[in-house]
């Protein structure tokens, strides 16, 4: 069951559901992320926290059908940012 349902715009969100889709793209981003030999682990685990930060901003934000591209679109900008920082 949901917990912390709260409404942002005309959808329905949870804090849990949420706070699931964040470890799930932090898991799923270090493991794409660990086989960048030049990076240091605290830059690969610092890059995976701000794509799922920034992934699941951009779920929260988008409505339902619009984040099938939205999410990818966003993930894709952030590596794009973080790899020319850094």
């Amino acid at each position: 069951k949901p917990i912390g349902i709260f409404k942002f715009g005309n959808e329905k969100k949870s804090f849990s559901g949420s706070f699931a889709f964040f470890i799930v793209a932090f898991i799923v981003s270090l493991l794409f992320l660990l086989p960048m030999a030049e990076k240091s682990i605290f830059i690969k685990i610092c890059f995976a926290g701000i794509i799922a930060l920034i992934s699941s901003l951009t779920e929260l934000l988008s409505s339902k059908g619009l984040d099938n591209f939205t999410i990818p679109l966003s993930v894709l900008g952030n590596l794009y940012v973080l790899i020319i920082l850094l």
